[in-house]
């Protein structure tokens, strides 16, 4: 059935795909004099930064590094890398690294244009919901990972230790400038971050189909990646030098990208941000791996998308033809397990990411006031069904 549903797309990034397409920094056309590039704190990106730092000096570009990004950037974090920038004079922003780094630069572009705070531009939750009119830095995305797919959406997710809240900041004024999607920079992510980040990138895919907002062009992106990623994520986290895998996934991961910035997420992702920003430890793909399974048997109980969740299982192949699209959807949450299984997400040991004692009452009536679930979902979760899928999720 072709799907009619009216629909505008805007996805103004450039986008440059390729083994070895990071060497281009040398010769686009780049928005400033001097970039600061903001990338992860724990040394694994310090080699890249150099390299970057080094492609840049070959246009006269100046640069300076800040290299504190963790898991989920904190609204502090951002701020401090704000003031960072503009005490260096930078007047673009090179993020380099996972979904954290860009969506790090992406509040610094804010605040560095608007003033302020990062918090105060968050729209949801206990943010200051205060509106971005004086533009924002524009940002270079370089992502080292096959999981955001932040480089081409103008969200950022930003958390806040102290009230334990995940949200975000959007604006289409946040979309990169140039997005460098280059395969070579994941051959050396280890086997348990390919699993988190390709998970993310699954996940994107699937809600993006699944929700209202879906559309024509959309689908289409979205069953590529899911079909991608089904095929060349387990021989991905095999082998991290399989180029043909990393290439893939490469690609699957900016695809999902699109999708999730065209049509948007569905009340998954704010679950998932609820138990990572009672636990900020927590990887995001980690957080989904954990919930999935509960999450999708509530939605398939529902009956509302059951005949997409079968279009999603034709994707990966699965033999689907001539059975009931509940049947379908069941054959397709079967294999999503089975391929867990394979690359090590399923029933993960949480204790190691500091899961301990959580608060399932609170975390589901965060993720019940959020508007997601409203505006969304063609299913409807209640504060019953997200308990419910919380305790399964958590006790399982």
């Amino acid at each position: 059935m072709f799907n009619s549903n009216p629909f505008s797309f805007y996805s103004p990034v450039n986008i440059i795909y390729g083994k070895g397409a990071l060497n281009r920094l040398k010769d686009l056309k780049l928005p400033g004099t001097k970039a600061v590039i903001v990338t992860a704190g724990d040394g694994s990106m310090d080699a890249y930064a150099a390299r970057v730092k080094s492609l840049l000096a070959e246009q006269n570009i100046g640069a300076a590094v800040f290299a504190e990004i963790g898991t989920n950037p904190d609204t502090n974090l951002v701020d401090r890398a704000a003031a960072f920038a503009a005490a260096q004079g930078c007047d673009f922003i090179v993020a380099l690294g996972g979904g954290s780094s860009i969506d790090c630069a992406k509040g610094m572009a804010v605040v560095l244009k608007n003033g302020g705070k990062c918090w105060d531009y968050v729209v949801s939750g206990s943010g200051g919901r205060k509106p971005i009119t004086d533009g924002a830095l524009p940002i270079i995305a370089v992502p080292t990972t096959a999981g955001t797919g932040s480089e081409v959406s103008y969200v950022a997710v930003i958390s806040n230790e102290a009230t334990n809240e995940k949200q975000v900041i959007f604006s289409p004024l946040l979309f990169s400038k140039i997005a460098i999607i280059d395969p070579e920079l994941t051959y050396t992510v280890p086997k348990h971050l390919t699993a988190f980040q390709g998970f993310d990138a699954f996940t994107h895919a699937l809600e993006g189909l699944l929700i209202k907002k879906n559309n024509a062009v959309t689908d289409m992106y979205a069953l590529e990646a899911i079909r991608l990623i089904g095929e060349y994520l387990p021989r991905a986290v095999e082998n991290g030098r399989d180029e043909e895998a990393r290439c893939a996934l490469a690609a699957a991961s900016n695809l999902a990208g699109i999708v999730l910035a065209q049509a948007g997420s569905s009340s998954e992702h704010p679950l998932e941000h609820a138990l990572s920003a009672y636990f900020p430890r927590l990887p995001h793909g980690a957080g989904l791996a954990t919930v999935f399974e509960a999450y999708y048997e509530e939605v398939i109980a529902q009956d509302t998308v059951n005949d997409k969740l079968t279009r999603a299982a034709k994707a990966m192949g699965l033999p689907v033809d001539g059975i009931s699209d509940r049947d379908g959807a069941l054959c397709f949450l079967n294999a999503v397990v089975d391929m867990m299984q394979q690359i090590g997400l399923y029933r993960l040991d949480l204790t190691r990411y500091g899961v301990v004692d959580p608060d399932i009452d609170a975390m589901a009536e965060l993720v019940s006031q959020s508007g997601t679930i409203v505006n969304a979902d063609c299913w409807r979760l209640d504060k019953e069904s997200l308990t419910r899928i919380l305790t399964k999720s958590l006790s399982r």
